[in-house]
C-alpha cells in the first residue's frame, strides 16, 4: 500500500555492515497544482529543516540504492515466470512501492542538486 501525497518518507542509512545505522533522512513529498511531485520539506515538523537537509554522503548512499533499484527493476520486470508465480495485485503493490520509493529519491535529488538523475526511468504513479 502506497498512499497519495502528501507522503512522508523514513530512509535510514546503514553502514556497509548492514547493522549499523549511519544516519535518517526524511522526506515529505507532496504534488504541485501541475501533478509534479516535490520535497515539501526535509526531517520532522519540529526539526530545522537546514540541518535535515541530506549531505553529499547521504546523496552518494542514496544514488547508489537509485542505481539498485532501477538494475532491479530492469531484471525483474521483464521475468515472465516471476511475474506469473505472483497474484497480479501482489505484483502491482511490489511495483507500486517500487515507483514511489524510486520518485522519492529522485525528488531528493531535483531539490538539493537541482536535478534527478536517471530521470529517464522517473515513474509517475499517480
Amino acid at each position: 500500500f502506497v498512499e497519495d501525497y502528501p507522503q512522508c518518507w523514513h530512509i535510514p542509512q546503514y553502514e556497509e555492515d548492514g547493522t549499523t545505522l549511519f544516519d535518517e533522512m526524511t522526506i515529505s513529498l507532496d504534488r504541485n497544482d501541475q501533478d509534479e511531485v516535490f520535497v515539501r520539506r526535509f526531517g520532522e515538523n519540529n526539526s530545522r529543516e537546514e540541518d535535515e537537509v541530506p549531505n553529499m554522503e547521504n546523496l552518494m548512499w542514496l544514488d547508489e540504492h537509485l542505481q539498485r533499484l532501477h538494475k532491479l527493476k530492469d531484471s525483474l520486470q521483464s521475468d515472465g515466470a516471476l511475474k506469473k508465480s505472483m497474484p497480479s495485485y501482489e505484483w502491482d503493490t511490489a511495483w507500486t512501492y517500487h515507483d514511489a520509493m524510486v520518485n522519492a529519491i529522485s525528488a531528493t535529488f531535483e531539490k538539493v542538486i537541482g536535478y534527478a538523475p536517471y530521470d529517464d526511468h522517473f515513474e509517475d504513479n499517480s
